[in-house]
């Protein structure tokens, strides 16, 4: 989680090294001060002063995100791929409301598949897609000027780098560099893809860890 999400937040690179924007910067869009991987906003509310305190606040309402995320699109009938799961934390990350809104990422990304859009094709336009505001019948991206050409854009953005990310995690596992999974780890009982999930989401994003 720290790698992809964070690569596209720019606190992480490719590899899941920590950039300067990991100790802290000042988001564009609103101007309140991030801190951590995932550009965390409320240390004020949880009383966290480092960006390991604040990762391990954030993360805790990612995982929690991510089972209601699995839930919406098991209801729907629908089997996320990693990629999928991947964006939509990432989205909620960035806009909880539009992942997890109604409808949120889960009903757009079934549409897009009954649309027969595969892929990144299908992540990306139901990443926009959540961004539809039905009460307002516009879009609702203040940050992104509620331009759909912006709103792609971005999305488009993030998409790419958290594949770039989660392609050179792949390649450090197949080469032995770093663990599949991490030891004593109970998810024997889980599908292998929401164990590939969970093994990816949490193992490099304790405190201390590079």
């Amino acid at each position: 989680m720290a790698r992809t999400v964070g690569h596209a937040e720019g606190t992480r690179t490719p590899d899941g090294s920590k950039t300067r924007a990991y100790q802290g910067h000042r988001d564009p869009g609103n101007g309140v001060w991030n801190l951590g991987s995932f550009s965390f906003q409320h240390c004020r509310e949880y009383n966290c002063s480092t960006p390991e305190e604040a990762d391990v606040h954030q993360l805790k309402r990612l995982r929690e995100q991510a089972d209601k995320l699995r839930q919406r699109t098991a209801a729907l009938g629908l089997s996320m791929t990693l990629l999928e799961e991947l964006n939509g934390i990432d989205l909620a990350n960035q806009a909880p409301l539009a992942a997890l809104g109604y409808p949120g990422y889960p009903e757009w990304l079934k549409k897009a598949h009954d649309m027969g859009l595969k892929g990144e094709a299908a992540v990306l336009w139901a990443r926009v897609k959540s961004y539809w505001d039905p009460n307002l019948n516009g879009w609702n991206a203040p940050g992104l000027g509620n331009s759909e050409a912006r709103i792609e854009h971005d999305q488009n953005r993030r998409l790419t780098a958290i594949a770039r990310a989660l392609g050179v995690y792949e390649q450090q596992v197949a080469a032995g560099k770093i663990p599949h999974a991490r030891k004593n780890q109970k998810v024997a009982l889980k599908p292998q893809e929401e164990q590939v999930s969970d093994n990816l989401f949490f193992q490099d994003s304790a405190p201390g860890r590079g």
